[in-house]
């Protein structure tokens, strides 16, 4: 070929990679039933100074501290090129001290969220989240307490193949808890403790694996 066939070539070469990768990212947003688990870490806003107080004398205890980790699992549906719903389980375990009630409070937290993918033309997948949240609280895995509330936040997929993306994601959390008794820390005080309700809301990042299996 001379110069200007070569020149041909190339322009040629580089359409047809433009076209394939479009179509290739194109076929990544087909309905798909994705599945995964990640790792994340919470913070409260009013954890440390949520307390169980005793019926009679005696001095109230924080529930435990406020900052936590844990694991998650999930299952959703792409029904959109823009939206999926997803339908999660959270574990987040906030270590207390020896002067807490709880050894460690645990929050765990069923969530149905709507996700309204930004934009949907490659393999970095940006996103809005938001939805209803039920969480248990107790000590460990036992449960004392439950309570409603909201998660609204943002993340971002990365697509490492074509059924498995890595991402991570901000969210702002607020649970509304009534009242509850738990049993009493202190055994010379014994007897059942009372918590007051309240709200507890804060920060918490997340990372995942996800697998997606186009129906």
């Amino acid at each position: 070929f001379g110069r200007s066939g070569r020149g041909w070539v190339a322009a040629l070469a580089v359409f047809a990679w433009a076209d394939g990768a479009g179509a290739r990212g194109a076929s990544l947003f087909a309905p798909e039933l994705t599945y995964g688990a990640g790792a994340g870490a919470g913070f409260l806003g009013e954890g440390s100074a949520w307390r169980a107080c005793p019926a009679g004398a005696g001095a109230c205890r924080s529930l435990g501290g406020a900052a936590g980790g844990g694991a998650s699992i999930f299952v959703g549906l792409r029904v959109l090129d823009w939206l999926g719903l997803e339908l999660g389980y959270d574990v987040l375990v906030h270590p207390g001290g020896e002067d807490d009630a709880f050894a460690s409070t645990t929050l765990q937290a069923l969530r149905a969220d709507a996700r309204f993918v930004l934009t949907t033309n490659g393999w970095f997948e940006p996103y809005l989240l938001a939805g209803p949240v039920l969480c248990l609280v107790g000590d460990e895995l036992a449960v004392a307490g439950v309570g409603g509330g909201f998660e609204i936040g943002a993340g971002l997929d990365v697509y490492v193949a074509r059924v498995l993306s890595v991402g991570a994601s901000v969210l702002y959390r607020g649970v509304a808890f009534g009242s509850f008794d738990v049993p009493g820390p202190d055994p010379a005080v014994g007897g059942a403790w009372a918590v007051g309700g309240g709200f507890l809301h804060g920060a918490a990042a997340r990372i995942d694996v996800t697998i997606h299996t186009v129906y």
